[in-house]
């Protein structure tokens, strides 16, 4: 029997009714939350109604985080007493087996062990008062040290930390990073949520009922259905505004679970990593004209078919330029740890040869992948087969046919006509699948190469891929394939614009199941290029929740670091024709119609006062002073007070600055921005919240707090 006594059950009594208190707070400020957003305006407004509902929320949230952190620190304590009896357990045993007289040792231990259970037992009875929970080992350090004390005299020696405590930290470091809370949003990749359905996956494969979920890094549907199936399992927290969402608690939850132990991926060393670049002979913006005026006529229907068309509304219409500019710029693309395999050389590589030895692991991996996926299913050897006789990488082959054929679910893949009629002929690389009658053309296609079964629609595609594309230098990588800006027209592969980035996640999900091949990468660059160069800030993931909001982010973000040439000369002046002038509006301006949206969604000014006149006008402009939480992609307008009459306002304010919101930290209250003409380069800046120069923002149609750059100015403003 332990000589150390605890009643745990009790303190897991506490635990649990921090629990069920701490979710009922939970559905109260949900209540409050639904009840604010229904009320009438001029209601909130009658004596500061939703200032004072806001503030209760505050004071809801801020209660149920501490009793939440109350609860995980009851559950470390719960545990430290549990390790702690076992070790005390296994001491006594060990001096029991010792025949040296050890005179009063018992009573000294249990004195050292329940004397800080007494003090910390009043610890845990006020915890709830505390303004902040000290997760740490207070209490199991506490008793150790007074054991490890008497232990020392005694001629024995312990350590100062719990083992077990040790053991942990190892486990935890295993746990790949989670940098914010991950909830549904199908429009946006992140390289988190990827590794959130590959381990949902991992854990759940072979379970009755389970659906694999596609790996394509997007917080669809399909990924909130599994995340709920697996906080509701695991008894995990999954009510109110946390229902279908992935925090620290579940996202470690997942990666420690102990039924499906987690194996880190083996990272790629950069020693199989090779990149260089090649020579386009024209200017980039050359080619952007190229590829937009590039058409031919339709000799059936008489009608101009363009070369670059893109998806809206469930048909194909024809691309803008700033659209083409868009996903024909490299440096898009370049840093981005998943578009960036649009560049990959697509011949086989060092590290990935099929061979005697492995080819029967390598289609067993591959039919893993495969399982579920239509026709595809069972169909890695045909994909085996096709890359030994081609030499071509088989990433690339099974992720342009899961393009081409919805993962093998498409009409072309099951051998039927637009009427759905089966023909007996594949075609699983939409080849020859021309704009005018794709279908009809595919199938002449495949049966004039004899493609009569999924097999042979899989090698034979192959060959002809290789013979007109992958053996030609000039063709062997996606963005190759799809840009030909010298002559568009000439032997590009397909016509949508997002055609090449669209295989990017697959052909990367493929190459990381063999870590060992050799990765090589075809940078083009232009001869020259009226937009800027300059250095790119790597490794930043858009993420502003609306397309259209993520491209002048990305063209915004790619601008960091450029440094004005002259007194107020840059690009962007000289492209507005103020060249010369202040220039952080402009900025904004060149942004804006560069990703599409100049004058739809953002003013074409160079003057903060009139951008803030056209939101005003518009209907799109929250002062400062309304309490509005700025989004990703937001305008800000900066103004301060002046001595009598601004002459171009008209006020007692002098509106002297722009900027675009890349990020707003809740918890900190600080906005995140990148703009122009700061210290007379484009550089990134923090401000709080309710600092008194901010006049207010321009709403873009931004939905998430976006991200928190690196290489922030120092400027820090806390004036409020």
């Amino acid at each position: 029997m332990s000589l150390i006594s605890v009643d745990t059950e009790a303190l897991k009594d506490i635990e649990k009714r921090f629990g069920t208190l701490s979710q009922k707070i939970g559905q109260t400020e949900s209540n409050l939350k639904s009840i604010r957003s229904n009320l009438d305006s001029d209601i909130k407004n009658r004596n500061g109604i939703d200032s004072k509902l806001q503030n209760l929320i505050k004071e809801l949230d801020e209660e149920e985080r501490v009793l939440n952190q109350a609860k995980q620190f009851l559950s470390k304590t719960i545990k430290q007493y549990q390790d702690l009896e076992k070790s005390m357990q296994n001491k006594v045993n060990e001096i029991n087996g010792d025949t040296k007289p050890k005179k009063n040792i018992f009573s000294k231990i249990f004195d050292a062990v329940t004397s800080p259970i007494k003090k910390n037992i009043e610890i845990i009875q006020k915890i709830i008062s505390l303004p902040v929970i000290i997760g740490s080992t207070i209490i199991g350090n506490t008793v150790i040290k007074g054991v490890g004390d008497i232990l020392s005299e005694e001629g024995s020696k312990v350590t100062n930390e719990p083992l077990e405590e040790k053991k942990e930290k190892n486990e935890n470091s295993s746990i790949p990073p989670l940098s914010g809370v991950l909830s549904y949003n199908p429009n946006v990749y992140s390289e988190e949520v990827l590794m959130l359905q590959k381990r949902l996956n991992e854990i759940y494969a072979g379970v009755s009922g389970y659906k694999k979920i596609k790996e394509d890094g997007y917080f669809g549907p399909e990924t909130l259905e599994a995340v709920n199936r697996y906080k509701e399992e695991y008894g995990l927290w999954n009510f109110g505004e946390y229902e279908g969402k992935v925090g620290e608690t579940t996202w470690n939850h997942l990666f420690k679970n102990e039924k499906v132990p987690y194996t880190p991926p083996v990272v790629r060393s950069n020693d199989n990593i090779t990149v260089s670049t090649y020579k386009i002979p024209i200017s980039f913006e050359e080619a952007v004209k190229n590829e937009y005026n590039a058409k031919s006529k339709n000799p059936i229907t008489g009608k101009d078919e363009y070369a670059c068309v893109k998806s809206q509304d469930g048909k194909w219409v024809r691309a803008t330029e700033a659209e083409i500019r868009y996903y024909m710029d490299p440096n898009n693309f370049v840093n981005d740890p998943v578009n960036k395999y649009q560049f990959l050389v697509l011949g086989n590589v060092g590290g990935f040869e099929i061979t005697p030895q492995n080819r029967e692991e390598i289609i067993n991996r591959l039919n893993d992948l495969l399982k579920g996926r239509g026709v595809l299913d069972g169909m890695g050897e045909a994909f085996v087969k096709a890359s030994e006789e081609t030499g071509i990488a088989l990433p690339y082959l099974v992720a342009h046919c899961a393009l081409e054929t919805g993962w093998g679910t498409s009409d072309l893949a099951k051998g039927l006509d637009k009427n759905g009629n089966y023909t007996g002929y594949y075609n699983m690389f939409g080849i020859c699948a021309y704009d005018s009658d794709p279908v009809a053309n595919a199938i002449n296609k495949a049966k004039s190469e004899n493609w009569n079964s999924v097999e042979k629609a899989i090698i034979g595609g192959a060959q002809w891929i290789k013979e007109n594309y992958i053996s030609n230098p000039e063709k062997n990588t996606l963005y190759k394939m799809r840009w030909q800006p010298v002559s568009p027209l000439g032997n590009q592969y397909a016509t949508d614009i997002a055609w090449a980035i669209n295989q990017c996640s697959t052909i990367k999900e493929v190459y990381e199941l063999f870590p060992e091949a050799e990765l090589i990468f075809d940078i083009p660059e232009y001869a020259f290029s009226e937009t800027p160069k300059v250095s790119n800030n790597s490794g930043v993931s858009i993420n502003s929740g609306n397309k259209d909001v993520d491209r002048m982010l990305s063209i915004a973000t790619e601008q960091w670091g450029y440094r004005e040439k002259g007194e107020n000369l840059t690009p962007y002046g000289e492209w507005y024709g103020m060249n010369g002038q202040p220039w952080c509006v402009m900025f904004i301006s060149w942004c804006a119609d560069q990703a599409g949206i100049l004058g739809t969604v953002v003013p074409k000014e160079a003057h903060a006062f009139y951008m803030k006149q056209g939101y005003i006008k518009d209907g799109r402009y929250r002062e400062r002073e309304s309490g509005y939480i700025p989004r990703a992609g937001d305008t800000i307008i900066f103004s301060k007070g002046v001595t009598g009459t601004d002459p171009v306002s008209r006020e007692n304010k002098e509106y002297y600055h722009g900027a675009i919101v890349v990020g707003y930290d809740p918890e900190t209250e600080t906005v995140y921005t990148i703009e122009g003409n700061k210290g007379d380069e484009v550089r990134y800046c923090a401000y709080n919240l309710r600092f008194v120069e901010i006049d207010g923002y321009g709403i873009n149609g931004g939905t998430t707090n976006g991200f928190i750059p690196e290489n922030i100015y120092s400027y820090k403003a806390s004036t409020y």
